[in-house]
């Protein structure tokens, strides 16, 4: 925590000292381990790290922008000074306010389990090898393909010019299966069923024989005549469709370039009774 709240302290003093009328900056620092399954086997464990630095700097309501993804003294100074010049190249933003003030901000519960953080490598291997054996018991026709579980720990801060301090952990553990099913030479599309979770309260076990049950229940498909009828999307197929002509529609990035279906709609019916929306960020 201590770390990169003052990492991001440094990146605003540095702005300041270059000559922008405001600072920002936002740190992100990231961890994790894979477990990989590939044709019925596991295969590999990896670690990785990804961290980063964003400075945004602000000059007569111009507004600039710089990353780096080096966290050295070096490279955070840099980054504060291609803001500050980026902010001094730019137009002024005639809609520009200011960065927020520090104030008293809800905290997001849920987010975060130390278990997740505290699970070794071995751990997750026996996860995964409880996915693939639940896979290949289902049906001996099912092929695992693809898979593996992954868990991910990851911490933010952001530091500004108008006193805003604030630091946030988090962590994910997930599990996936993707499979196929043979049957002389019946084969099917690959199928894949995936869980995830803030929390250490994954099934890999129910993943497994829903990926297979996926499979085997695509064999067998036949040819049916064009024409129109009702279809029923499964929640996956579903929820692409969505993305594609809705969520992206809400976007006010959308709105503003007049790319947005929903432009000027506000009060009009535009979808059925049946549909719901559930605005929740930690779904």
């Amino acid at each position: 925590m201590q770390e990169l709240t003052e990492l991001g302290k440094k990146a605003v003093e540095v702005a300041l000292k270059r000559g922008a009328e405001e600072a920002e900056a936002y740190l992100s620092m990231s961890t994790g381990t894979s477990i990989d399954i590939e044709r019925g086997q596991i295969v590999r464990s990896a670690k990785n790290m990804d961290q980063g630095l964003g400075v945004r700097a602000v000059y007569g309501k111009a507004v600039g922008f710089a990353y780096t993804n080096t966290l050295t003294n070096k490279s955070i100074e840099e980054a504060a000074e291609r803001a500050f010049k980026a902010a001094k190249a730019s137009r002024p933003d005639k809609n520009w306010h200011k960065f927020p003030s520090q104030g008293s901000f809800l905290e997001t519960r849920g987010t975060y389990d130390k278990k997740i953080e505290a699970l070794s490598s071995d751990e997750l291997v026996e996860t995964a090898a409880t996915m693939l054996e639940a896979t290949t018991a289902y049906d001996k026709r099912v092929l695992a393909v693809g898979g593996g579980v992954g868990v991910s720990v990851f911490q933010s801060a952001v530091v500004n010019s108008s006193g805003v301090e604030v630091f946030d952990r988090g962590t994910a553990v997930g599990c996936s299966m993707e499979t196929i099913a043979r049957d002389g030479t019946d084969v099917t599309p690959a199928c894949f069923e995936v869980n995830a979770k803030r929390v250490y309260d994954i099934d890999p076990k129910a993943v497994g024989v829903e990926a297979a049950r996926q499979a085997v229940s695509c064999l067998g498909a036949k040819k049916i005549e064009s024409g129109v009828f009702p279809v029923i999307f499964a929640q996956p197929a579903f929820r692409s469709l969505l993305y594609y002509t809705l969520i992206n529609a809400v976007k006010a990035d959308y709105v503003q370039r007049e790319r947005s279906a929903l432009k000027d709609k506000i009060g009009e019916k535009v979808a059925s009774d049946l549909v719901t929306v559930w605005d929740d960020g930690l779904l």
